[in-house]
């Protein structure tokens, strides 16, 4: 049994389509071609200012206040420039930019909170709100560390007053209630601090436990 073939258009007939198809690649290529320089440009920002956050998160946690200061400054104007790329490839924006506003948010907070300073506003330093909350969720993550830091250096006083701002932030997050379409992310963001919150609180307890019972045994002692 025979089978029919279509029958191939005469050459003339498609003539207009091929005849268009390099104009719209050509268009598309440029397109591209733009995009991936600006992905560059992005992408060695994002790496620099990735870099000073991190140093200055640990010059933080060291205490060194002013050095830490230098690094988020300088990474605040780094991304600040970040900006004019938004409408042009808001898809390189998103994905790429927005994760570090959340950094650099909870790293200024980190700064603030040990300066005695107020907690920082986003938007003197050109952060998107919703950026900064979740930055503002995982500051929890920085904070515990920094509790964990006293109490190995037996500083229980400053942990304690760390645990009630842990506790202050999520008492704060924890009544955002919205559905993931409008606050994606979010819910895990409180849980996390929920989880950290709880570990943290029964660990100092636990030292503050041990040690009183350890001046209550030496004051025994002594008191022999």
């Amino acid at each position: 049994m025979s089978t029919k073939h279509p029958e191939r258009a005469d050459k003339s007939d498609v003539n207009p389509f091929i005849d268009k198809l390099p104009t719209v690649i050509n268009s598309i290529k440029t397109e591209l071609d733009e995009k991936e320089g600006v992905y560059k440009q992005i992408y060695n920002v994002v790496r620099d200012a990735l870099a000073d956050i991190k140093r200055g998160i640990q010059h933080v946690h060291r205490r060194e206040l002013g050095q830490a200061e230098e690094k988020l400054k300088k990474a605040a104007e780094l991304v600040k420039d970040l900006w004019v790329y938004k409408d042009r490839f808001p898809d390189l924006f998103y994905k790429h930019v927005e994760p570090v506003y959340q950094e650099l948010a909870e790293a200024l907070i980190l700064l603030n909170l040990f300066k005695k300073g107020e907690l920082p506003d986003p938007d003197e330093y050109g952060i998107p709100r919703y950026q900064y909350l979740l930055g503002l969720c995982d500051f929890v993550g920085e904070l515990r560390r920094s509790i964990l830091l006293c109490i190995k250096d037996e500083k229980y006083k400053e942990a304690e007053e760390l645990l009630n701002v842990m506790d202050f932030v999520y008492e704060a997050v924890s009544t955002l209630i919205y559905p993931n379409a409008v606050a994606p992310g979010l819910r895990q963001k409180v849980d996390f601090v929920r989880r950290i919150l709880e570990i943290t609180r029964a660990d100092v307890i636990l030292i503050l436990c041990k040690e009183r019972m350890l001046r209550r045994v030496t004051q025994g002692v002594k008191g022999e």
